[in-house]
């Protein structure tokens, strides 16, 4: 074998390994990452502004979730304000927009996320002349709860419960109340 097909041939060994090298890292990266990064990339992806926070909700609310987790895309470039209140404008004399956000259901099989469903899209624009609207997210084993309220003199509530093993509705509620 001549000296010149030698150095070919070792400048294709160095190559083969360098790229097995470069394919482990991002395979360990990935591996590495939280459930929450990847869910972030996967839900966001090809949106933008958009991104991942998370609300705090009481540890009550998640008793036996049978490894699903609540998560919320915000979908505007400042995420602050999600899921709130809309901000009175003092200057423009008008609340100012409400932020678009997404409640997603994740269910974790250890740290690799098995399924993803959409629960709600949502933005509050205060939900009624009180400006007063409200969404509450419950989860209970694998039933997810959405309720939602606003009105003006009339005061309303619509809430759903839904199993997200069984993607089934269990129970809508409406009612109605003058204030």
């Amino acid at each position: 074998m001549g000296t010149k097909s030698k150095g070919v041939r070792l400048r294709l060994i160095i190559l083969v390994a360098l790229l097995v090298v470069l394919c482990s890292e991002t395979i360990a990266a990935e591996e590495e990452a939280s459930p929450d990064a990847l869910l972030a990339a996967r839900l966001c992806h090809g949106r933008a502004p958009c991104s991942m926070v998370k609300k705090v909700i009481p540890e009550k609310a998640f008793a036996k979730s049978d490894g699903w987790r609540l998560r919320f895309v915000v979908l505007r470039k400042d995420p602050a304000g999600w899921g709130e209140l809309p901000r009175w404008d003092d200057k423009n004399g008008r609340f100012l927009p409400c932020v678009p956000y997404e409640a997603w259901a994740v269910k974790l099989s250890g740290r690799a996320i098995e399924r993803i469903q959409l629960v709600a899209e949502l933005c509050n624009d205060g939900y009624g002349a009180r400006g007063i609207g409200q969404d509450f997210f419950r989860l209970e084993g694998s039933i997810v709860e959405h309720k939602q309220s606003g009105g003006s003199n009339w005061g309303w509530e619509n809430s759903f419960r839904f199993d997200l093993d069984e993607r089934q509705l269990h129970s809508t509620t409406s009612r109605g109340w003058f204030s």
